[in-house]
């Protein structure tokens, strides 16, 4: 209560604000929020939940949430050490003042009792108990910054993963154009949230992280037996035409997010992962390098339970998406524009092989995507493949482009589906099975279509040929 408090409404919700709370004055170490965090997307600190004040006059967000409000309160653990005070904005849809079910608990050494034990305890009794420290570090406060050189940015960022790759670490950059040199060395305990990708064009209030060397940008490593969820998201990657891969992913990684990235212009592939399973790619735009996703087994680990949602993936001039190995990949409503190379007929869209090697059954599947101005030899190539590739209700077709097969189907299984449409493929092929089996049902449009050395293709009476 030794707070200013300001209440006040807006637009039909309901606010107090306490304002400059004197925590350092008060031997105030640590807090613990329970709280309705704002909708915040982009993200803004002027939304800021919590802030905190340092002796010099810098104000750092503290709380920030990222997306539309959860529907239920979350749980902020807050060390505020350095902090000469806080202040605090809480929000209602239905009570003024505001409603009580939102908590703030201050934590100082008193009685004997350390602080991290009476927060330790306090989290234990109230969760059931956690072996992970959630710490939330904002990366400006540690000095990464817009005007810094690529290796002071980098070192420092490693620097926290590698001090946190023991613990359950979630990374905020700061806004603005950040300069990287050399590879940033993540852990899956670590989460790396940006502040927005903003526009295409520029930052506008998004972080973009740009490349200043020809490497790697983003590697990520398993931990031995952790089972954290990662995420990576709202920030652009730059490779700035110099730069080989922007994130690869490497073996035992599993349960991550990758969500609202932009990654481009870099030399080799924008995102590899090698023997990762169980994750979700969703709301990226992959464009302007020679090849865009590339996933694959390895000898320990399979590729399986992958999806990608509202992915786009556009001007990869080699191969688009390559998938090698594993199964049941699903591309839900993505969008395939302008791949592949003029005159090359090793290069396309999407490139599928070796899948269920432990003979898994579903390979890749395609719900609701489109894809259009398609260069190079296909839109799809299925190479030697156990299980079972579906395209269901998916747009593909030439337009402009010089591809000159649809899809081509090698010694696989392939089903199409439901609304499918497939055509204006020059050469007239707009499937193509060598050796496998092609079927065809639904209201599918498939137009002409060649079988050879043995293919068969399959059809009821309900599809368009």
């Amino acid at each position: 209560k030794t707070g200013n408090l300001v209440s006040y409404s807006e637009a039909g919700v309901y606010f107090n604000v306490w304002q400059n709370i004197p925590t350092k004055a008060n031997g105030i170490k640590k807090i613990i929020a329970k709280l309705n965090p704002y909708g915040n997307s982009p993200l803004n600190p002027h939304h800021a939940n919590i802030i905190g004040t340092k002796s010099n006059g810098d104000v750092i967000p503290l709380v920030m949430h990222l997306g539309s409000p959860p529907s239920t309160l979350q749980t902020y653990e807050l060390d505020i050490t350095e902090y000469e005070s806080i202040s605090v904005g809480l929000a209602v849809d239905d009570s003024f003042p505001i409603s009580l079910t939102q908590t703030i608990e201050f934590y100082k050494v008193e009685g004997g009792q350390s602080l991290e034990n009476s927060v330790k305890n306090y989290i234990d009794s109230n969760s059931g108990g956690s072996n992970v420290d959630n710490t939330i570090i904002f990366a400006e406060s540690e000095g990464v910054s817009p005007s810094n050189t690529g290796v002071q940015n980098s070192t420092i960022l490693n620097n926290i993963f590698s001090a946190n790759q023991n613990k359950g670490v979630s990374v905020y950059l700061p806004a603005g154009e950040l300069k990287i040199a050399g590879t940033l060395n993540i852990y899956d305990t670590t989460s790396l949230i940006g502040s927005g990708r903003g526009s295409i064009v520029n930052s506008q209030g998004g972080t973009i992280l740009k490349a200043t060397t020809a490497n790697v940008m983003l590697n990520i490593t398993a931990k031995s037996g952790n089972d954290t969820a990662s995420f990576i998201g709202h920030l652009k990657l730059d490779g700035s035409g110099i730069s080989t891969k922007g994130i690869v992913v490497n073996e035992g990684l599993a349960f991550f997010t990758y969500e609202d990235m932009t990654i481009y212009n870099f030399t080799d592939v924008c995102i590899e992962t090698k023997g990762a399973l169980i994750y979700t790619l969703r709301n990226i735009r992959i464009w302007n390098a020679p090849n865009g996703l590339r996933v694959s087994r390895t000898s320990n680990f399979q590729a399986n339970h992958i999806r990608f949602d509202m992915v786009q993936f556009a001007g990869l001039r080699n191969i688009a998406t390559h998938i090698s190995g594993g199964g049941q990949v699903v591309f839900e409503q993505c969008d395939w524009e302008q791949n592949g190379t003029v005159g090359n007929i090793n290069t396309g869209n999407m490139l599928i092989e070796g899948m269920s090697p432990l003979n898994e059954g579903v390979d890749v599947t395609l719900n609701n995507c489109w894809s259009e101005y398609v260069s190079g030899g296909f839109w799809m190539k299925i190479n030697s493949s156990a299980g079972v590739t579906t395209v269901r209700d998916t747009m593909l077709w030439r337009l402009t482009g010089d591809a000159a097969n649809g899809i081509v189907n090698n010694g696989a299984k392939l089903l199409i589906t439901g609304s499918t449409r497939i055509n204006d493929f020059p050469t007239n092929k707009n499937i193509v099975t060598n050796g496998g089996e092609t079927r065809v049902d639904g209201f599918t449009n498939i137009g002409a279509h060649s079988e050879t050395s043995g293919g068969t293709f399959k059809t009821n009476n309900a599809s368009y040929i």
